[in-house]
C-alpha cells in the first residue's frame, strides 16, 4: 500500500521566507538588515560586514494521527543562528526581531499573513518557540544567540 503525500516547502526555506519578508517591520529596531539565509547558500561570512542570520535543519519526524490512513503531522525542528560583531545590545535587537516576527507569525498579523497564505510557507500550519541558547565569546567580540522553533505541517495520507 503506497501513500501519497503533497510536495511540501523546505521547512528551512519557510522560516528564512518569514524573516526575509518581513523583516522591514522590525528593522527600525536594529538599524540595518542582516544577512538572513539558509546556512548552506551564505557560505562564510565576514562579521565585520554586518549581522547575520543564518537558519537551518536541526531534526525532524512524522507522527501518524487517527485509524487507518489519518493524518500524518510532520514537524521540523530549525534552529535561527543570529550573530553580530557589534554589540550585546545590537544581538538583543536581533532576537528580539526576530521573535515578534514568529509572535506575529502566530497570530497572523502580518501583512503576508505567513503560515497560511505565502507561497513557500503556507504548507506549515504553526511555528512555535522552543528554546534559545547563548553563544557568544566576549573574548573575539562575537555576539551569537541560537534560537529553536518548531514547525508543523499536517497532510491526510491517501
Amino acid at each position: 500500500m503506497a501513500a501519497t503525500y503533497a510536495a511540501l516547502a523546505d521547512p528551512v526555506t519557510a522560516v528564512v521566507d518569514l524573516l526575509e519578508n518581513n523583516w522591514t517591520e522590525v528593522a527600525s529596531g536594529v538599524g540595518t538588515t542582516p544577512t538572513i539565509g539558509e546556512s548552506w547558500t551564505l557560505g562564510k561570512k565576514n562579521l565585520k560586514n554586518g549581522d547575520i542570520i543564518r537558519c537551518y535543519e536541526v531534526s525532524g519526524g512524522h507522527d501518524m494521527l487517527g485509524i487507518g490512513k489519518g493524518v500524518d503531522r510532520h514537524s521540523a525542528s530549525i534552529a535561527i543562528d543570529m550573530s553580530t560583531a557589534v554589540s550585546r545590545d545590537r544581538l538583543r535587537r536581533l532576537y528580539t526581531g526576530v521573535v515578534h516576527l514568529i509572535h506575529a507569525a502566530r497570530s497572523a498579523s502580518l501583512e503576508a499573513a505567513p503560515f497560511s497564505s505565502h507561497a513557500s510557507t503556507s504548507d506549515y500550519a504553526n511555528i512555535v518557540l522552543t528554546s534559545r541558547t547563548d553563544l557568544s565569546d566576549r573574548n573575539r567580540r562575537w555576539y551569537r544567540y541560537v534560537l529553536n522553533c518548531d514547525i508543523t505541517s499536517y497532510e491526510v495520507v491517501n
